[in-house]
């Protein structure tokens, strides 16, 4: 696995890692990931984009 590809796929686990316990603490919290559609479209689309 590239560099690039884990850093994309382990960074929103390790956020939510480190946000877990003031969520905890506090008996409230949320966590919102988002994603990209930039593969999707041709114009737009990199080498070894899925």
């Amino acid at each position: 696995m590239t560099h690039a590809i884990s850093i994309n796929l382990e960074a929103p686990t390790w956020l939510a890692q480190a946000a877990f316990g003031i969520m905890k603490r506090q008996n409230y919290g949320r966590i919102v990931l988002t994603t990209s559609d930039r593969a999707i479209y041709k114009q737009y689309a990199l080498s070894g984009l899925a």
